[in-house]
């Protein structure tokens, strides 16, 4: 079987990590948290404001202990209430997004140290599923709104390091890092036990603990001297009994009272010996444990599993979210089989423990209680006591043998994800430029598109997530964010570079010009597709598409979808705007290629009769000069003739917006990107030599000229229509800065090199079907009320909205676009120049 490649790696990752990004966050947004937990939240905070030295005896009433941990996370809470007020954020939702993060980067850090440790790609994104989709770690972070996540992460980090760094370094950087996992709560110091084994000397083993030791003891100090009864109260804390573990074993019934929501009167007289033994068991068994790890020498990540299953054996309560505490050392220690068969047993348990909340009385979610003793005694019982039995089997055959068939670092089947997001093979960028083979390579291209799509991912969430308007971000919103949709013009000048190009080439250099009739097929086949498939689903699932006018038929205006679908739509005022908002500029890229063919054949003409290689290339530049005329001049007709007040911009449905988002009033935007077309292919043959510093002489003199275009558009000395011709003037510099690099320097260039890393590489190849999803999400999200208000509210807006669109357009570009990018690629025999030049321009269609 096939390894995963680096690229597919990188890809595969991505996709992975937003797909669990994205999952949490819908958990977040659909559900409310653990009620008990949120509570205790909220009494922690009280307590915080009104006397926080004394917060253990004011929250800590025996049975009830809102806050029974030590005291590093408490100004964590605090500062998630105030962010919750400023930004208008439920704080239930807000308290789980720390989790969330620790949950990625516990999977990212594993990973990435299994590649210290050797380990191929295809083991790290196996190694980064398990920890991702884990149903344990996804309903923790994702529903409960505990912060079991976060306690361990700083522990694992101390694990890496210990194993990363020199003997002379390890033992005080892990132990301190340990030791803040074991302030959040105390479990986390098993780690440091774990690493014991492999000190060098008893002094590096000292320093380890001290280290560790160090850090809560400080974090508790101020509470001790102010508070010494409160905090002894909450070192009784012993869990809850009968949800799990030993407690249920002795007392089943405890279990079928707690999930039916019938009182509970007292325990049995096994269940208070037990409760009262249970501290000093897990007390001697991690003692013991500790010594034979001593003898064996075990992997770090070994050892911290062992450990933490003798707690969970010999600890007489137990929640099926404690599993989240094993799994990422299950992953890093290779035990794969385990942890299977954990997480098959566990799965009842979560979902009785989780149950949906917007049912009545789930527990832990509401008030009272959802599943009847039938289903707590055929079910959840028998899963958690086989789950029981599972960890330990697991212990008693690492005890007598040190191993077991479970806990041998087996081979698995490699996770498949990378056949969504790999490009089918011929349909990356060629190595080299479409026309031109054996020569520059259009390094960067990719890239830049990925930038151009995250700017309007950006400009459209600012602009319409909030219910209340775009956000006042100061003043970024008055002086940077309306420019931000300079995306759309990078995108017109993209598309006119890179489709124009093999023509030029062909013009210049005297071969026969690529076949008008492919390149036609090829452009219907590349946006049309997708471009269908993306509207349908809006206008009939997420019914986000501005198809509801007059005469709805089923709620759609069938002949408004009709012209949508043909791209017809921005040719009449009432339509201009319709469907997916910001593809009137695909309206317009679509007069652009069935014009080129005409554009291509005047160049033809003036180059035919053209005796001298400066009249030449005069010729190829006359098609670029002249719809820069075309497009001031009609710019300037329609704000003289048809922009009024209330619309300067053409928004507003008018026949001024006809005519503004037309190609008419565009075409200095592509004709930019003619002009660059034609110096690309110069420097390409040589012909052009540029200085190596005009580069930065370009971008520093071009980025201060728009501050002040910027600044004239802002106080009204400056009119729009000569705004954007600039600004399209603009988005040409920034292209020639990554086109028009020297060869020599191409594979050491800072920005070409940035550009060509794979996430945005990869940006750049979803970004068509990115700039056809990210405006209906937005919409989606806000009218089921799932964004958030406010200037920090739209950072999260963004994540969201990012999230969900990257998820999506790796989906249709995988299922849509690449099928219909195999069909061209074949269909273009005999071809082979131009063909290499499509791919390589991609969609270059988005707004």
């Amino acid at each position: 079987m096939r390894g995963l490649g680096e690229s597919r790696f990188g890809w595969t990752l991505g996709l992975l990590f937003g797909v669990a990004l994205l999952a949490r966050l819908v958990l977040i947004a659909i559900t409310d948290g653990s009620t008990p937990d949120i509570n205790a939240f909220v009494g922690v905070n009280d307590a915080l404001r009104s006397d926080p030295l004394h917060v253990y005896s004011l929250v800590n009433d025996a049975p009830r202990f809102a806050w029974p941990y030590p005291s590093l996370y408490l100004p964590v809470v605090g500062a998630l209430f105030e962010a919750s007020t400023t930004l208008g954020i439920a704080f239930g939702r807000l308290v789980r997004l720390p989790e969330v993060g620790a949950d990625l980067a516990i999977a990212w850090l594993v990973q990435w140290h299994l590649a210290f440790r050797g380990a191929s790609p295809r083991t790290r994104v196996t190694a980064a599923a398990l920890i991702l989709l884990s149903p344990a770690m996804m309903a923790v972070s994702g529903m409960h709104g505990q912060v079991d996540p976060v306690q361990w992460l700083p522990a694992i980090v101390g694990l890496i390091a210990w194993e990363r760094l020199p003997a002379g370094q390890r033992a005080p950087v892990a132990g301190l890092l340990i030791g803040v996992g074991a302030a959040t709560k105390t479990m986390p110091a098993l780690v440091a036990l774990a690493l014991l084994p492999h000190g060098e000397s008893w002094r590096e083993r000292s320093v380890l603990l001290g280290a560790c030791a160090a850090v809560p003891l400080a974090a508790m100090v101020p509470f001790l001297l102010a508070d010494p009864g409160g905090v002894g109260e909450f070192l009784s804390y012993s869990s809850i009994p009968g949800q799990g573990g030993l407690s249920m074993i002795v007392q089943p019934d405890l279990a079928l009272l707690r999930f039916a929501g019938q009182p509970v009167e007292g325990f049995s007289g096994a269940q208070d010996v037990l409760q009262d033994v249970a501290p000093v068991a897990v007390l001697l068994t991690t003692i013991a444990l500790t010594i034979l790890l001593m003898r064996r020498r075990p992997d770090p990540a070994a050892g911290s599993a062992i450990l933490i299953i003798g707690v969970f054996v010999m600890g007489a309560n137990f929640f099926a979210a404690y599993l989240t505490w094993l799994v990422p050392f299950l992953v890093l220690a290779g035990w794969r089989r385990f942890y299977w068969v954990i997480t098959a047993l566990v799965v009842i348990p979560l979902a009785v423990r989780y149950a949906p909340p917007s049912v009545p009385g789930a527990l832990g979610m509401g008030e009272g209680f959802l599943w009847d003793e039938w289903v707590i005694g055929a079910m959840y019982i028998p899963a958690m006591g086989a789950l029981w039995a599972a960890f330990a089997w697991r212990l008693a055959t690492w005890v007598r043998r040190g191993s077991a068939p479970w806990a041998a670092p087996d081979p698995v089947p490699p996770l498949r994800p990378a056949w969504i997001l790999r490009p089918a093979p011929g349909l990356e960028p060629e190595p080299h430029g479409g026309g031109m083979p054996g020569r520059s390579h259009l390094l960067g291209v990719l890239g830049l598109r990925g930038v151009a799509a995250g700017c309007l991912v950006v400009w459209h969430t600012y602009l319409w997530a909030s219910s209340t308007g775009p956000p006042d971000l100061g003043w970024l919103s008055r002086w940077v964010a309306p420019h931000v949709q300079l995306g759309l013009w990078i995108f017109f000048c993209l598309s006119a570079f890179l489709l124009y190009r093999p023509f030029v080439a062909a013009l210049l250099e005297g071969r026969e010009r690529p076949s008008f009739g492919a390149y036609l097929r090829n452009r219907a086949l590349r946006i049309l597709p997708a471009y269908w498939a993306i509207l349908l689903v809006v206008t009939f699932v997420l019914q986000t598409a501005i198809v509801r006018v007059p005469e709805p038929h089923f709620g759609i205006h069938l002949p408004t979808l009709a012209a949508d679908l043909l791209l017809l739509h921005s040719y009449h005022p009432s339509g201009v705007l319709s469907g997916i908002g910001p593809t009137w500029s695909l309206c317009a890229e679509a007069v652009f290629y069935l014009g080129l063919p005409a554009l291509v054949l005047l160049a033809g003409r003036l180059v035919a009769g053209a005796s001298r290689p400066r009249w030449r290339v005069a010729a190829c530049l006359v098609p670029g000069l002249l719809l820069i005329v075309v497009g001031v001049a009609f710019r300037e007709v329609g704000q003289q003739l048809l922009a009024t007040p209330d619309d300067p911009t053409g928004f507003q449905g008018s026949w001024f917006a006809v005519l503004e988002r037309s190609f008419l009033a565009q075409a200095d935007l592509f004709g930019f990107g003619m002009l660059l077309a034609v110096l690309q292919v110069l420097h390409d043959n040589g012909r052009l030599r540029l200085s190596r510093h005009w580069r930065p002489a370009a971008a520093t003199s071009t980025a201060l000229v728009a501050v002040a275009v910027v600044y004239a558009l802002e106080t009204g000395r400056l009119e729009y229509q000569y705004y954007a011709t600039f600004m399209g003037f603009a988005s040409m510099v920034l292209v020639a800065v990554v086109v028009l690099v020297p060869r020599a320097r191409l594979q050491r260039d800072v920005l070409v090199r940035l550009l060509e890393s794979p996430p945005f590489r990869y940006a750049g190849l979803v970004s068509y079907s990115v700039f056809l999803w990210h405006y209906p999400v937005v919409f989606w999200l806000r009218l089921h009320g799932w964004t958030v208000d406010g200037r920090l509210g739209f950072a999260l807006n963004l994540l969201i909205v990012a999230s969900i669109t990257g998820v999506l357009s790796a989906i249709t570009y995988r299922w849509v676009e690449v099928s219909f990018l195999r069909r061209r690629a074949t269909g273009d025999r005999g071809d082979s120049a131009m063909r290499r030049d499509a791919l390589a321009a991609g969609a270059a269609a988005a707004p």
